[in-house]
């Protein structure tokens, strides 16, 4: 586990190194060689970035590729199989690429709603 800190807004420690980000955050994901981490979505679309553990942004969330209008990312987790999910706000959730930051729907589900 890395040492992160959130401080305000959107600035943060990671591994003692001052971080930032295009927005406040709201969410951040610790794994073994990256950090995953939410922004305010009143602000962007794309809010969810990876940094590598030297604070470096690797990959910027792909739009949502469904829906009309506004549609940003409002929740992320990781799945019990170690996936990274991301629920948008008219309600759909994408299986997220860890490596390239694209989305697509989980396997065997077809697009669907998280309720």
């Amino acid at each position: 586990m890395k040492n992160i800190h959130e401080e305000k807004n959107n600035k943060f420690y990671l591994n003692g190194k001052e971080t930032t980000v295009p927005t406040p955050v709201r969410t951040i994901i610790d794994l073994q060689d990256r950090v995953i981490v939410m922004c305010d979505y009143m602000v962007t679309e794309q809010n969810i970035f990876c940094l590598d553990v030297d604070g470096n942004i690797l990959w910027k969330i792909q739009e949502c590729p469904h829906g009309d209008g506004a549609k940003p990312y409002t929740n992320i987790k990781i799945s019990e199989t170690g996936e990274l999910i991301a629920y948008n706000y008219i309600g759909y959730y994408y299986r997220v690429d860890l490596n390239t930051g694209t989305v697509d729907t989980p396997p065997g589900d077809e697009l669907k709603r998280a309720w």
